[in-house]
């Protein structure tokens, strides 16, 4: 007798057998029993869990047959290859034939969803009105692709994933059925493969028996099933948060050669880092108290929201690794990008640390770091780039020191913190540059009117673009604050004004390049006073000749005309 696979050998027969699916099966074996039969029934869920195992199930039960392949009046039709409306016409012709043995014509099709348009539409009418003898049975993976008008004429059973406890169990089953040895592991890391599926799971099965020869062990199955120790996952958490690159890179390139491919590589690193998060959040859970016992046991510098962190990155990375060319490139890329990442900060606390002007708990310490927070606040400020610090020599340290005493807590934090840095996340580039005046504003090129007014010329020397020079030729510098700069620009018209602020990023920036600082501009249009008096004296001078007294007193009140 030829070989029969364990996912057709060990298919369900009955209602009792099918795994995980209880709340379908005794709500069928109850309308069996009551004679409450629907007409048409849409089974709906994810492949391989017993959707059309219960169709043929129900349909033996209710013809009262042992094997549906000998009975006539059970057709099974695949929706993938018979999708036509053809095949639907020839379908309807012969639901108005009587059964010839069973008391039902029972018509199972699988993978519904694939039918086209008008097969659906040459059914609706059918459905809706079928003659006493038939029964329809639908079964699909895409519930969302079935018509509306279809599921409401259909009774709905949708079916579950199939938990992993489930998968296992019926694993032990078969195994002890077949007189094959195992061990526990080695079905935890099936039933985990097979993705809630239980003829993948039992595919899976099947061929781990050929490859372990009737004895199955994790270490025969690991390089098959494309699985990675969780200890080297662990391993590779460890050297990311404490940025060692080097061992990091071993162990990558260890695994790798292992025979693990990238997609199973970046597949597991991601459902550990899962895992992690839960047994995180879960730790006094019976279900992951040991994966955290391991967890804490290995020196992981992150806390819940850098796992979080760093599995959005590694999720981004896999959804497009397709599209990269260079695939282990990338993926050597990613490690070392994780490495570099920092600590996260609570908003809470921080702000908390600011009001309290606790600003050496502010910046977290990072692994690595080649200067410490007290070198941070001890560090040399240069004097002749920075004027506008007071300066104070210790005559202890040998440093130089700000003199912060009579700044307020908002002034003492932007003397700490650089510009724009980011207050919840911040990066350890701040603490590797300590003071560096790169990042500080120089305050010492504080400009003034004049001075802009005396170096105007070569400022728009700078500018490349000739239109921008010819209109700013005549201008009024009209104030300077500490944030802005204002510019009265002379004799241009409207239309020329509004081309001109189009480019005034471009002016801002010469401007702040030329004098080394940060300030924005604003640019304002002088009307002609002339051309406004003389149009208001022609105004003044046509009413006057009509209405005397008005203008006399539109003239002592100094009024305008509106138009």
């Amino acid at each position: 007798m030829a070989y029969k696979i364990l996912s057709l050998k060990w298919r369900p027969s009955s209602f009792s057998e099918v795994v995980g699916q209880d709340h379908i099966s005794k709500a069928l074996s109850n309308a069996i029993k009551l004679d409450r039969i629907a007409h048409a029934f849409t089974f709906s869920g994810p492949r391989g869990v017993g959707k059309t195992s219960t169709a043929r199930i129900l349909a033996k039960n209710l013809n009262q047959v042992e094997n549906i392949n000998e009975s006539i009046d059970i057709i099974e039709m695949d929706a993938a290859s018979n999708r036509g409306i053809d095949e639907i016409r020839n379908l309807r012709e012969s639901v108005n034939y009587a059964p010839s043995n069973g008391k039902y014509k029972i018509y199972i099709i699988d993978e519904a969803h694939m039918l086209t348009k008008e097969a659906f539409n040459a059914l609706l009418k059918t459905l809706e009105e079928p003659p006493s003898h038939v029964v329809f049975i639908f079964a699909t993976t895409e519930l969302y692709k079935m018509p509306e008008t279809i599921l409401s004429r259909t009774q709905r059973y949708d079916f579950n994933r199939l938990s992993l406890d489930s998968i296992k169990k019926h694993l032990q089953f078969v195994l002890k059925s077949e007189n094959i040895k195992y061990d526990d592991e080695s079905l935890n890391k099936i039933s985990e493969k097979s993705d809630g599926s239980m003829r993948d799971a039992l595919s899976i099965l099947d061929q781990m028996i050929c490859i372990c020869d009737s004895n199955i062990t994790i270490d025969k199955i690991s390089s098959s099933l494309g699985l990675v120790p969780d200890q080297n996952y662990f391993k590779i958490l460890s050297f990311v948060s404490c940025r060692n690159s080097s061992q990091l890179f071993e162990l990558f390139d260890e695994v790798i050669s292992s025979g693990i491919s990238l997609h199973d590589f970046i597949d597991g690193l991601n459902k550990f880092l899962n895992k992690c998060i839960l047994a995180n959040s879960l730790r006094k859970n019976s279900k992951y108290s040991n994966f955290y016992k391991q967890y804490c046991s290995y020196d992981i510098k992150l806390e819940e929201i850098d796992l979080l962190r760093v599995m959005e990155i590694c999720l981004k990375f896999q959804s497009s690794m397709r599209q990269i060319s260079q695939p282990r490139i990338a993926m050597e890329s990613l490690l070392l990008k994780l490495s570099y990442l920092d600590s996260s900060i609570d908003i809470k606390t921080f702000f908390s640390k600011v009001k309290k002007n606790s600003y050496n708990e502010i910046i977290p310490e990072q692994p690595n770091h080649t200067i410490k927070k007290k070198e941070l606040e001890e560090a040399p400020i240069d004097k002749d780039k920075d004027k506008s610090y007071d300066i104070k020599k210790s005559s202890e340290t040998n440093l130089y020191k700000k003199d912060t005493k009579d700044l307020s807590s908002n002034e003492k934090l932007k003397e700490i913190l650089p510009d724009k840095t980011e207050l919840v996340n911040l990066n350890s580039d701040l603490i590797e540059s300590g003071s560096s005046s790169a990042n500080i504003p120089n305050k010492e090129n504080k400009i003034s009117i004049d001075r802009l007014s005396k170096d105007w010329k070569n400022i728009l020397s700078s500018i490349s673009k000739s239109n921008i020079i010819h209109s700013l030729e005549k201008i009024k510098e009209k104030e300077i604050t500490e944030k802005k700069i204002i510019i009265l620009v002379c004799d241009l018209n409207e239309f020329m004004f509004k081309n001109l602020l189009n480019d005034i990023s471009l002016i801002e920036g010469s401007i702040n390049k030329y004098f080394n600082i940060n300030l924005s501009l604003e640019l304002l249009l002088e009307k002609n006073k002339n051309k406004q008096e003389d149009k208001k004296t022609k105004q003044k001078d046509s009413i006057d000749k009509d209405h005397p007294l008005f203008m006399d007193v539109l003239n002592e009140l100094e009024g305008e005309i509106i138009k």
